[in-house]
């Protein structure tokens, strides 16, 4: 084929090229979009958002096309079958119900999207009207058909983006309510708190039989934690009745209600799916007007589609290029069964049992080996100047284990309730401790404590090199792992201020310390190596993050017991965890949801389900002179209300 044969077959075909294009990418994003909350590679979530991106271009290019190709041609043009694909550019353009946005910064371009939209159906109405020759009116039928879907397709997304921008909802959560005396109806939650959780312990059998109640099932409604990825805190007694229906409950009914919850934020930030119901700030069930228009208008696009189908069928299809009308075929039936399939099937597309429990995992040690075992990879990667990027998406295999942390942070929760939470004072300390009652739990806090004092990221990334020292209990390992995924992946959510660039640091450490050696290319071997090399470096000679590490792993292992050692860094890991997601903004856990969400977000959920402190109360808390009410915290060398109000100040500067 010459070029000039292949540019005439182009300009003949290049409409039918693009819609057909289209209508796959359509279908691409219809049966992939449930995959956001599953645990798919990398690679699969980058091809779900460039035909999240180019879906829209794809459609508008098309509609382009259209109007060159039409602007100038006759009425009676053999073309005319192609104005009748305008429409289906338009319900193109209005995207999949399970894929509204993929970021949560899609939703604040909310009017960019109206302008878009807006544009677009002038354009298709006017190529459609400037070119249809007129006679056929089954045709005419079916396209105006089509064209009503389109419209309402179009504009349909902007408003589900503007539903489920940051101004909307929070405008949506509801009046504030105001607040007399903070501190004493903090201190009376607290005091309700404990007398409930006294009463169930003495008599468990009755709450036993209370737990069955569905109400006590239900008690986490859409609304409640939907408030808090606005950073806005339920009332104390809103917060009372979650707590104490999820005491009752036992750790995988609490992760399988945690699991809903994400599921239904999700479907309101990324999806049409609760766009008729939206953030429900009453916590009803009722039926609003908004909810039958909806269904009407869903029901209206499922079955119109088929109704067009019929009338192209009696339509004088013969007086109609031949290509055209199979293409025109395709378009229509494909359309139909996606509109069918899609309304029918749309509210259970994130099912419960979909959203998974997988755990990202990043290791100091595992990043070295695989640098050493893919040199060249890694120098081309490093030429092309795309290094940083590999680094922070080429983590280790994620575990599935999010089931068995938040039982964790569930028992740390409860034993708070029970043992240390007494008063304002001891609630707020708790929420403050990063590892210190674990290690006074266990009586090392005089020799272990002096690696908590440091700033939370060097914490993080000293107990993690020490647990993989330390060798290799399942739990701890896979916490330590996800901690510090977070400070060199997604720091912002470890906490405001925190450096990944410490990671990078000790990373050069390691090399150092290994230099002129031929360290084993596996995990195990390598630890080993790093072991042998630091005992042989006489103590005090040298200093970096991998020999502060190496003296906190000598403390551990100085407390003679294994299984303590263990208890005592699945206790601090616990703890660190907590302390991470109480710190982190409700906006970012949100984020995070987009990209299949983070173990994090189910950490703060629970921590703020079962009565813990949150952001926003944390920065407002009133701090008196003196520190009055936190001498014994302090005197632990526990950050409390009164000593952490610099760094808290830091935190309120940040967001």
């Amino acid at each position: 084929m010459s070029l000039t044969s292949a540019v005439e077959w182009w300009e003949e075909s290049q409409l039918r090229v693009l819609v057909l294009g289209s209508l796959i990418l359509q279908w691409f994003l219809f049966l992939s979009s449930a995959g956001r909350s599953c645990a798919i590679p990398g690679w699969f979530r980058s091809l779900i958002w460039l035909a999240y991106l180019g879906s829209d271009a794809l459609a508008i290019y098309g509609l382009a096309t259209l109007f060159n190709r039409h602007k100038n041609h006759d009425r009676g043009d053999s073309r005319v079958l192609e104005v009748v694909w305008a429409p289906v550019f338009l319900m193109h353009l209005g995207g999949q119900d399970a894929i509204t946005a993929y970021n949560i910064e899609d939703n604040e371009i909310w009017r960019r999207y109206v302008l878009t939209s807006v544009s677009q159906i002038t354009v298709a109405i006017y190529v459609f009207c400037k070119s249809w020759p007129g006679g056929d009116n089954n045709l005419l039928a079916a396209a105006t058909l089509l064209f009503i879907i389109g419209v309402l397709r179009c504009l349909e997304k902007p408003r589900a983006l503007k539903s489920a921008s940051i101004n909307s909802l929070v405008s949506a959560s509801g009046p504030a309510e105001r607040t007399t005396n903070k501190e004493a109806e903090l201190q009376d939650f607290v005091r309700r708190a404990k007398v409930f959780i006294t009463d169930h312990d003495r008599h468990p059998q009755q709450a036993h039989s209370e737990s069955n109640d569905d109400d006590s099932r239900d008690a986490l409604l859409p609304s409640k934690p939907l408030k808090l990825f606005v950073d806005h805190a339920s009332p104390y007694k809103d917060r009372l009745s979650v707590l104490e229906s999820l005491w009752l409950l036992d750790e995988n009914e609490v992760h399988c209600l945690l699991r809903k919850n994400l599921i239904d934020v999700f479907a309101l930030l990324y999806t049409k799916i609760k766009m008729a119901e939206g953030p429900n700030p009453g916590g009803t069930n009722k039926i609003t007007w908004k909810e039958i228009w909806s269904g009407g208008l869903r029901n209206l696009c499922m079955y119109l589609p088929w109704a067009a189908i019929g009338l192209f069928q009696h339509s004088n299809r013969k007086a109609y290029n031949g290509i055209d009308v199979k293409i025109t075929y395709i378009l229509f039936s494909f359309t139909a069964v996606m509109e069918f399939i899609g309304t029918v099937t749309t509210a259970n597309v994130h099912a419960d049992g979909l959203w998974h429990r997988m755990v990202s995992q990043y290791s100091l040690v595992g990043f070295f080996v695989r640098n050493k075992k893919y040199t060249k990879t890694m120098s081309v990667v490093k030429f092309l100047g795309f290094k940083d990027f590999i680094d922070q998406h080429w983590c280790m295999k994620s575990c599935c284990s999010a089931d068995r942390v938040t039982g964790l942070v569930l028992g740390h929760v409860k034993a708070g309730w029970k043992h240390h939470i007494h008063d304002v004072a001891s609630f707020r300390m708790f929420n403050d401790h990063r590892g210190h009652l674990t290690l006074k739990h266990n009586r090392c806090d005089q020799d272990l404590g002096w690696s908590l004092k440091k700033p939370f990221d060097e914490s993080v990334l000293l107990w993690h090199i020490a647990t993989d020292l330390c060798f290799y209990d399942t739990d701890p390992l896979e916490m330590s792992n996800y901690m510090m995924y977070l400070l060199f992946v997604n720091p912002e959510m470890l906490l405001p201020g925190s450096r990944r660039n410490l990671f990078t640091t000790a990373y050069a450490e390691l090399e150092g310390l290994l230099k002129g050696q031929e360290p084993s290319l596996e995990e195990g071997g390598l630890t080993k190596n790093i072991i042998d090399r630091l005992q042989s470096i006489e103590e005090g000679s040298q200093e970096g993050f991998i020999h502060d590490a190496w003296a906190l792993a000598k403390g551990l292992k100085a407390l003679g017991d294994e299984k303590k050692m263990w208890e005592v860094i699945q206790g601090v890991w616990v703890e660190m965890l907590c302390f991470s997601a109480g710190r982190c903004r409700g906006y970012l856990h949100a984020k995070a949801l987009g990209t299949g969400g983070e173990l994090l977000t189910y950490v703060w959920l629970l921590l703020s389900s079962m009565g813990m402190e949150t952001l926003t109360e944390r920065l407002q808390r009133e701090d008196h002179p003196g520190g009055q009410g936190n001498t014994e915290a302090a005197s632990e060398g526990v950050p409390t209300s009164a000593t952490s109000s610099t760094s808290e100040v830091r935190i309120a500067v940040d967001l």
